[in-house]
């Protein structure tokens, strides 16, 4: 972080997470994470061999549960829909079945247009609300044009500057208390994810 997830902020996350009535952590979202994060586990006590399996079968149990919920709630189009089938897209990477991870990743872009993601809201929002929907848009952008170039089909992104009229990413207001979620080799650094966005956006769309 920032990295492939940057379509899901760990502030909003959290704080709904903790907190609830944001619109931004669900049920299925908590077992997508759990998904990408069972691949990421490490135990380095165990051997190498043993500890892939058991991370592997905790993986595919989230997936399953992730997935299934998602389907099920098809009918009802939200941000948390869009990011957990993003995470679902993500895992599939990491196994590499591709097939999957373009089906997974375009339902979630498709459910963004459904909802408007990647249009400036014509109506009064605080302007944290504005900074978080750019950093997921964004991190969408990211994503739809990172699994493009990998399956080759660098022509058939689905998000494109020209038909987006959200402001880019800035930088949100610092939260404390997250620094606790950090990766140990993190520490208690805050890192201003919207620098690195802004250049891989800048990277992706440059000639």
């Amino acid at each position: 972080y920032p990295d492939l997830h940057m379509f899901l902020p760990r502030e909003t996350f959290l704080i709904d997470f903790f907190n609830g009535g944001g619109g931004y952590c669900s049920v299925e979202l908590v077992y997508a994470v759990c998904c990408v994060g069972s691949l990421f586990k490490e135990n380095i006590k165990a051997s190498a061999s043993a500890n892939a399996s058991t991370n592997a079968n905790e993986s595919d149990r989230y997936y399953s549960l992730a997935r299934q919920r998602l389907f099920t709630s098809l009918g009802k189009p939200s941000i948390t829909a869009i990011q957990g089938f993003l995470l679902l897209g993500v895992a599939d990477l990491h196994r590499a079945d591709l097939n999957a991870c373009w089906l997974h990743v375009g339902m979630g872009l498709r459910i963004g247009f459904n909802i408007g993601f990647h249009l400036a809201p014509d109506y009064k929002v605080h302007r944290v609300s504005k900074l978080f929907k750019s950093r997921i848009y964004w991190g969408c952008f990211i994503l739809d044009h990172f699994v493009s170039t990998v399956m080759g089909r660098t022509r058939t992104t689905m998000l494109r500057v020209d038909e987006s009229t959200i402001e880019e990413s800035g930088k949100v207001p610092d939260l404390e208390w997250i620094a606790e979620f950090n990766p140990q080799t993190m520490g208690n650094r805050i890192i201003d994810v919207s620098t690195p966005l802004k250049s891989i956006c800048l990277l992706y769309t440059s000639d």
